[in-house]
């Protein structure tokens, strides 16, 4: 039977399948839930560690995170459109370890607002 360890640093379900901790989760650009084993570096098995199984499942994510937000910056051609985009990374960047947002987020926002007031403004002068 698979025991459930509820970690709130990182999305999905890390638990132990056989003495061998595994990671239950939805990454980024996927519609479905993945189970798959957590194995360090050059191992052919999933590890037996709690804190090796949390940072192999963190950088995991962090990977997905980054490959998910690729896609939407090669498609950006305007400075508004590479603002939309940074602007829903924000929302997935910026958390606490309970998933919750950090107000890192909303200050972001309204520098990036202010710095596109400005460029309108400046652009418009020069039109």
């Amino acid at each position: 039977m698979a025991k459930n360890t509820n970690i709130p640093d990182v999305p999905g379900c890390i638990y132990l399948n056989k003495n061998r901790y595994w990671w239950r989760v939805k990454l980024p650009g996927q519609e479905n839930y993945t189970a798959m084993s957590l194995k360090p570096v050059g191992s052919k098995l999933a590890t037996t560690d709690l804190s090796t199984a949390r940072e192999i499942a963190r950088n995991l994510w962090e990977q997905a995170i980054y490959r998910s937000n690729i896609k939407e910056i090669e498609s950006c051609d305007t400075i508004a459109s590479l603002a939309a985009a940074y602007l829903q990374y924000l929302d997935t960047y910026y958390r606490h370890q309970d998933n919750s947002l950090t107000g890192e987020s909303e200050r972001v926002r309204w520098g990036i607002k202010t710095l596109l007031e400005q460029f309108k403004k400046r652009y418009n002068r020069m039109n």
